[in-house]
């Protein structure tokens, strides 16, 4: 049954068979995987380009650790808030459409640029314009697959960020060789263009909170900001959480900017080659690391006779830990068969910890906050980890100096994952508890 605009009704059990068990749901999960894929095409496209605008601009390492990382990063923790706020009340199929289509314009106009502050601030509009996307997408996202499913639908979604990664490395460098840095935003930016028109045209808009364990509650008013920063501070095993996720996204982010440019400054390929290695690399197996340790977590679920929260944030500390171990081997190699070896290896951590950390931060609110919470982890994960990753290689190597300095820069930022470690073991302890009050409130 439906509502006005094609939204579905919930009546009860037969609300949660249609959003819950329906053919649909995958398409769904197959366009919102799409946007993602173009967000972070548009994010990461500029570490592809890093020499030439380096070059053609006369540019410092740290200046353009600040154009691809803090900048972006600073617009859109600016826009953050008030996106989430609008997720949590607005038609959200209307509003993923409008903002896909905002900030895949927006990437196209980067190759406009003639000077560096005017690409500057056209990579801050597209932070701006992106801050919507992850909040919108998840929100849809929970209320189209239940609480034993969702790890696993979450890292098919969450490898949207290695999807683009083989995208922009393995084609964006052969662009980038070919016709110029100007020519990639282009390439990055049209196929937002397309996804956006399909958003708009085919998704149906869920019922908030129609498979969530809330009975009557599921339509609950959403919160005020104050209210809704108390909401998410009451919870120590959420925030610990949260704080994983933001730490691990740093070196995460770090890493995908700077390879390309690692693999060309110390392993003598060119940016097509450079890009196809990071593509293979960064790309595919990080996709099959994510989407594995998404399957992982919902099958430990599965195996007990409630919800194990805690399981997967131990399952998070252990694939941490290992990025560490075979990403600094990457980086320190001297042989350029080992390096990326060791490269490929460690993809397949790098971002395992997505699928199951994304999937219990979800578990741990309820559907009215969803959007508030989800942008607030944005938050921290774009102004620290998109800001701030990328930022501090640029400034390390900058202050190393010498011709070893971008390598050891890189090997010191893997060294955040240790801290993201922590707070997962730390999550682990909490998330029990914190997961019985939002069942309870």
């Amino acid at each position: 049954m439906s509502g006005a605009g094609g939204t579905p009704v919930a009546g009860g059990g037969e609300g949660q068979q249609v959003a819950g068990r329906s053919r649909y749901r995958w398409y769904v999960l197959a366009l919102l995987t799409a946007a993602q894929v173009c967000s972070y095409m548009d994010r990461t496209i500029i570490g592809i380009v890093i020499e030439p605008v380096r070059a053609e601009f006369g540019l410092s390492d740290g200046q353009m650790g600040f154009l691809s990382g803090l900048a972006f990063g600073l617009a859109f923790a600016v826009a953050a808030i008030p996106m989430g706020w609008l997720v949590d009340r607005c038609n959200r199929r209307k509003l993923l459409a409008l903002i896909v289509a905002l900030w895949s314009g927006l990437t196209m106009f980067c190759g406009l640029a003639q000077s560096y502050l005017m690409l500057l601030l056209s990579r801050m509009s597209v932070g701006a314009a992106e801050a919507g996307g992850s909040p919108t997408g998840v929100s849809i996202l929970s209320d189209y697959f239940g609480p034993r499913e969702r790890a696993s639908a979450v890292a098919i979604w969450y490898s949207s960020s290695t999807l683009a990664v083989i995208l922009t490395f393995l084609f964006g460098g052969f662009v980038a060789q070919q016709f110029g840095w100007r020519a990639t935003f282009l390439f990055a930016g049209a196929p937002g263009l397309v996804v956006a028109l399909l958003i708009f045209l085919t998704l149906r808009e869920p019922v908030r909170g129609v498979l969530d364990h809330s009975g009557g509650k599921a339509q609950r008013q959403p919160l005020g900001l104050r209210q809704g920063a108390a909401y998410v501070l009451r919870r120590r095993g959420l925030m610990h959480c949260m704080a994983g996720i933001i730490l691990s996204a740093a070196t995460v982010s770090a890493m995908s900017i700077w390879m390309v440019t690692f693999l060309t400054r110390f392993h003598g390929l060119d940016l097509a080659r450079a890009g196809m290695v990071a593509g293979i690399g960064l790309g595919i197996f990080g996709s099959l690391g994510g989407i594995a340790c998404g399957f992982i977590a919902d099958r430990l679920n599965k195996g007990s006779a409630a919800l194990a929260p805690g399981r997967s944030a131990l399952l998070c500390a252990t694939t941490a830990l290992l990025a560490i171990v075979f990403g600094m081997v990457a980086v320190l190699a001297q042989s350029t068969l080992v390096a990326v070896g060791f490269m490929f290896v460690y993809a397949l951590f790098k971002t395992a910890h997505n699928g199951p950390a994304n999937a219990l931060m979800l578990g741990l609110v309820g559907s009215h906050v969803r959007g508030f919470s989800v942008s607030t982890l944005q938050i921290g994960t774009n102004l620290v980890s998109w800001g701030m990753g990328p930022l501090v290689v640029g400034l390390l190597s900058d202050y190393i100096g010498g011709p070893q300095s971008l390598r050891w820069a890189l090997a010191i930022t893997l060294l955040i994952n240790a801290w993201a470690v922590a707070h997962y073991l730390l999550a682990a302890r909490h998330v029990a508890a914190d997961m019985e009050r939002t069942h309870e409130d």
